[in-house]
């Protein structure tokens, strides 16, 4: 009898342990994946991404899907020449300005003879708080 209320304690306490593995977990408050999407977490982080496919020359201003609740967001840039032949040139997107709803960049070449604005694409990330 003893053996058996130990395994009937030992079987709740392993159902109980199992049950609370998730709590800590980050729970998605909202979400949209698509190609200019976000993942919004209940503890407050913010993840958003895109694309700028304006194919405008010079600064070009990009509004997030949802406001961060400061500037105090890290965002990471990356150009996209779409194919377009820009041999022994560096290609890099710079980031002019942040706002917590938008961001404004453009994307800049060198070579060894000039350097200049592009109209290619440009990739985004930016991760945050929304509160």
């Amino acid at each position: 009898m003893n053996s058996i209320s130990r395994k009937l304690v030992l079987l709740f306490a392993i159902i109980f342990w199992q049950s609370s593995l998730g709590t800590k977990s980050a729970q998605i408050n909202a979400q949209n994946l698509g190609q200019n999407g976000y993942r919004k977490y209940e503890d407050g982080l913010l993840i958003q991404w895109g694309v700028n496919v304006t194919g405008v020359q010079g600064e070009r201003i990009t509004y997030f899907l949802l406001s961060f609740s400061d500037t105090n967001y890290s965002i990471i840039l990356s150009s996209d020449p779409g194919g377009k032949s820009i041999a022994n040139s560096l290609v890099s997107p710079l980031l002019i300005s942040k706002a917590s709803s938008n961001f404004k960049a453009c994307n800049r070449y060198y070579d060894s003879y000039s350097y200049g604005y592009g109209t290619w694409n440009f990739y985004w990330i930016a991760i945050g708080k929304w509160k």
